[in-house]
């Protein structure tokens, strides 16, 4: 006997939801059959959109609760200096459920932020350089019910930062400095980094 397994790709969103403005609600029943759809939908939209999401939020998927999940990069990264192989698909999209920062560094730093609910596609896509604290300590439940504290720092510490801003009705564009010349759209950015190899100056 075979048992069929089906992935569940939901659309992401796009600015101008009102879901997408305001706060999610904080999970009060893990185990409820809800919570478990909701994972099993972020995990599966992020996978099929892996080459360009580093996490997803489940306003972002039409839910109200706080729930999301990160692409562990830092983990990735590890394994890329270690020349080992690659991170398996559960360890790499950490499901986060009521996440919770509980310190952050005095020490920010600025990457450049994308988001899947600000531009359908590649081409759409809108970027801009985010001011965050560098280093954040964060507990949070797990898929399986534990309890967990994490530190993330660099550019994992952005990604983290960037999906708690969802939960909370924030999107990243609200905090990018002077985004009149700070907004890029994902073709012309990509021709300023090919031409000089690294990203524009924070105007």
């Amino acid at each position: 006997m075979f048992h069929k397994v089906s992935r569940m790709i939901k659309d992401v969103l796009q600015i101008g939801e009102p879901i997408l403005e305001k706060p999610t609600k904080e999970v009060t029943d893990i185990s409820s059959s809800e919570v478990k759809t909701i994972i099993n939908d972020l995990v599966d939209t992020c996978i099929a959109m892996s080459e360009r999401s580093a996490g997803l939020s489940s306003n972002q998927i039409g839910y109200d609760l706080r729930i999301c999940v990160c692409r562990r990069t830092d983990l990735e990264d590890q394994s890329n200096r270690e020349s080992s192989s690659a991170v398996d698909d559960k360890t790499l999209w950490e499901v986060m459920i009521n996440p919770e920062i509980t310190k952050a560094s005095k020490d920010e730093s600025a990457y450049w932020e994308g988001c899947l609910s600000i531009g359908e596609t590649e081409k759409d896509t809108i970027w801009g350089p985010v001011w965050r604290p560098d280093t954040i300590t964060l507990i949070y439940t797990n898929r399986e019910g534990e309890k967990k504290e994490l530190e993330a720092t660099d550019f994992f510490s952005h990604v983290v930062q960037h999906e708690l801003d969802h939960l909370d009705g924030v999107l990243f564009i609200s905090k990018v400095p002077n985004p009149e010349k700070n907004l890029w759209k994902s073709p012309r950015l990509n021709e300023f980094l090919e031409k000089n190899k690294e990203f524009p100056p924070v105007a």
